[in-house]
């Protein structure tokens, strides 16, 4: 099996192996395969859903940061069904695996901090009439077919999945992210903003973090993996951290070694370089509420080519 085709092949047995809406017999057997594999892929060898695979020509960890946070999933589940008793079940189970699991992180009692930057760009996101006007004054709800207007969605808060986040950047890259970014994520997590047909309603829309449509800012591990780049030589990058993305455009990307400027890399990036866009995520998210939360508008004021003076 071909790189591609095995990547493929472990993203969808992890997927199929997600807790389920409606719990159901089987569950145990599920768990026990992702601590398995979680415990081959973390040590770049190993039976993984029934087929032997190693490292060599193979990047595991992104899939051994998926499986891991698929088994926090369950006893973030198990625990909303069962209380303490059913995140035991889940842990016990992982451990008979060699797979310890802390679903209550270190991370996720950080003390929360107050930043002015995160309080405009949640006002910049309520702010309905002004996000209208200016998109619309940019063009974007021109077409003629259809009425456009600005939607608004964000991700409710995941706590568990924005402190493995936060784990993993500590113990497997050894950097912290940015304070706003953190605290971004702990009041929405994940911010989709785009043009709709007739949006009901008007004001911002909150629904689960698998439920936005195409974040611009990603929510915690559910839509992408943020450490994608990590590996990839990007000049100006020591260690990438891909907190969003424009579809089909391309990425928006944090540099986690201080003071953490902000990066814009297109899709395609071969033989491309990374383009500054800010100097800090708290200078991100001011120029992004400046900008009516639009990305191309935000790389139309940076000067990034292609996209208008």
């Amino acid at each position: 099996m071909d790189r591609a085709k095995l990547h493929a092949w472990l993203n969808t047995q992890i997927d199929e192996r997600q807790p389920p809406a409606q719990l159901e017999e089987g569950m145990g057997q599920s768990i026990m395969e992702l601590a398995l594999a979680l415990g081959a892929l973390e040590n770049d060898r190993g039976m993984v859903f029934g087929m032997y695979i190693t490292a060599e020509e193979n990047d595991l960890a992104p899939f051994a940061r998926k499986a891991r946070s698929t088994l926090l999933a369950w006893c973030k589940r198990m625990g909303e069904t069962h209380g303490d008793e059913g995140i035991a079940t889940v842990t016990t189970i992982a451990a008979r695996c060699n797979i310890v699991l802390d679903s209550l992180q270190p991370h996720a009692n950080v003390q929360r901090v107050a930043t002015p930057f995160v309080a405009q760009f949640v006002a910049a996101l309520g702010d309905h009439a002004m996000l209208e006007q200016r998109w619309r004054a940019a063009g974007s709800l021109d077409d003629d077919d259809f009425d456009l207007a600005v939607r608004v969605e964000v991700g409710l808060p995941d706590p568990d999945r924005l402190a493995h986040v936060m784990q993993i950047a500590h113990e497997a890259f050894g950097f912290e992210l940015p304070a706003s970014y953190v605290e971004l994520l702990r009041t929405y997590n994940g911010v989709s903003v785009g043009a709709v047909e007739d949006p009901e309603p008007a004001e911002v829309v909150s629904v689960e973090a698998r439920q936005l449509s195409e974040p611009v800012i990603w929510p915690a591990e559910v839509y992408g993996d943020h450490f994608q780049l990590d590996a990839v030589p990007l000049a100006g990058l020591e260690h990438a951290f891909v907190f969003g993305e424009l579809a089909d455009s391309g990425m928006l990307v944090l540099e986690a070694a201080d003071p953490g400027p902000i990066f814009w890399l297109p899709r395609r990036f071969a033989g491309s370089e990374p383009i500054r866009l800010a100097n800090s995520f708290d200078e991100f998210l001011s120029a992004f509420a400046g900008s009516a939360a639009s990305v191309p508008q935000l790389l139309k004021r940076a000067g990034v080519p292609g996209w208008g003076e």
